[in-house]
């Protein structure tokens, strides 16, 4: 698996996607780094945070976040999406 690190952007901007034929909600910064890191020819398994760790539940987040540092170890790829290109920013 990879894990992506990226900028949640504005919590109102919400977007649906289908995981596993269910609705989960994204923010719409999630969904254009989704977009810019998807592989047309293969799939690709992410570790989310904001999708894999249940954000209404407080138990299950404080004991996940303890265990990032792992989850981010045990990575093949750590991913950081900090947004779209603008102003000049490609060369950075």
């Amino acid at each position: 698996y990879e894990t992506l690190s990226y900028t949640w952007g504005d919590e109102s901007e919400r977007r649906d996607i289908m995981v596993n034929l269910k609705r989960q909600p994204i923010t719409a910064s999630l969904e254009c780094a989704l977009q810019q890191l998807r592989l047309r020819d293969k799939d690709r398994r992410l570790w989310i945070d904001s999708m894999c760790i249940d954000q209404d539940d407080d138990a299950e987040r404080q004991h996940l976040v303890q265990l990032m540092r792992r989850i981010y170890q045990g990575a093949t790829h750590v991913l950081v999406w900090l947004g779209p290109s603008e102003d000049q920013s490609d060369p950075a």
